[in-house]
């Protein structure tokens, strides 16, 4: 079966010169074809994809594998459906997505999960993680034989590639995540049936969050060496272009942020931050580069970059909030030039106000960047307080 199989499954990564070659398993492959993508991924690439790929879709998974492992064993009815313990409003969420992202989702799938919606099982009052530590996610899969299985994680697989894509239309690199998911999910499920769905889809969230740390250049917390001193990737060494390189196995996407964490920490090139999507990405043009050059959905998928270009005068929410925190407290500065401690005190806010900006930005939250605008007005706390970490 192809997902028992090292040279059919997982990925192969060779790292060569500083950049990323992979060899992708037989049913992605395509040896006839050529999409100019090998050596184009270079060390954070991967920690960048990490952040910006949307995992909220991790959560439709059961629901669609429920619905073809029950189609699978020609069951009629779904006497041993799977019980996910989901709060509503997230599952609310999934589902504006995938319609925003697949509005020809195929029936089946689109029906199981609109059913998943509206089921009072999905009653907030009743979640709590620990009732769901011994659900049995995947209840009939030993009943199907290894091709049914197989077929299933591959529809699988390609349905969630074609979701995954953060405000923009699926890329080669999203079969590589893809894959990787597919893996672990499949690892975890034959090794233990009595899968904690909630607790395997939050980790992708961890690896989210610390991707964006370790990008931000915030320290790595203990949690996080944890995590990377863990990953035991499979290494090897082949020749390549008259070099010896070394080439990684890599099954789960732990495996890839360790690795990319690696190779990307030493390494002097950084990433941006773009101010319209919230996603980062390699500059290409200059050092003020605030534009990426990715589609975006609700731009037509007309690049971030582009529609700046076509309507410069269009501003995030979050931008017109920090310029117009930034107007009040240069106009109150100006109005009391006698007061003392006005530079040194508008650095300290000015660099806090940054901070918090971009912190809005990474968690599409902008009530706290709203309260702290609003408790920090040099109009109601004067010059006095430098640290504004504290509101």
């Amino acid at each position: 079966m192809r997902y028992d199989s090292m040279d059919e499954s997982g990925i192969w990564i060779t790292v060569k010169d500083g950049r990323y070659f992979f060899k992708l398993p037989s049913f992605l492959a395509d040896p006839a074809a050529d999409d100019g993508s090998a050596g184009l991924y270079e060390p954070g690439f991967f920690l960048t994809e990490l952040f910006n790929t949307d995992f909220t879709d991790t959560m439709i998974v059961p629901v669609i594998l429920d619905d073809l492992l029950t189609a699978g064993s020609g069951s009629p009815e779904k006497e041993n459906a799977l019980k996910i313990s989901i709060p509503p409003e997230k599952l609310q969420k999934i589902w504006d997505n995938i319609l925003i992202k697949n509005p020809a989702l195929r029936p089946g799938i689109s029906e199981a999960i609109q059913n998943a919606v509206n089921s009072s099982e999905y009653d907030p009052g009743i979640y709590r993680t620990d009732d769901i530590q011994n659900v049995q996610y995947i209840q009939n899969m030993s009943s199907l034989p290894e091709s049914d299985i197989e077929s299933i994680f591959n529809d699988i697989l390609l349905t969630f590639a074609g979701n995954i894509a953060k405000l923009g239309k699926p890329e080669k690199h999203h079969s590589y995540i893809a894959e990787l998911f597919m893996t672990q999910l499949y690892d975890t499920i034959k090794s233990d049936e009595k899968t904690d769905y909630i607790h395997f889809s939050d980790g992708f969230d961890r690896l989210s969050a610390y991707s964006n740390m370790i990008l931000d250049g915030i320290p790595i917390n203990d949690r996080c060496r944890k995590l990377i001193s863990c990953q035991m990737p499979r290494v090897r060494f082949i020749f390549m272009d008259g070099q010896m390189v070394p080439e990684y196995y890599l099954r789960t996407m732990a495996e890839l942020f360790a690795l990319d964490v690696y190779y990307y920490m030493p390494d002097k090139k950084k990433y941006s931050f773009c101010k319209l999507c919230g996603r980062y990405f390699k500059k290409v043009k200059r050092n003020t580069e605030a534009y990426c050059n990715r589609p975006n959905i609700y731009f037509n998928d007309m690049s971030c970059s582009e529609y700046h270009l076509w309507n410069p005068k269009y501003k995030d929410v979050i931008t017109e909030l920090s310029r117009r925190a930034e107007k009040t407290q240069n106009k109150y500065c100006s109005n009391h030039p006698e007061k003392e401690n006005q530079a040194e005190a508008y650095g300290f806010w000015a660099a806090e106000l940054k901070k918090r900006t971009h912190e809005a930005r990474v968690t599409r939250d902008i009530e706290p960047l709203k309260r702290f605008i609003r408790d920090t007005r040099f109009s109601k706390i004067g010059f006095s307080v430098t640290d504004y970490s504290v509101y």
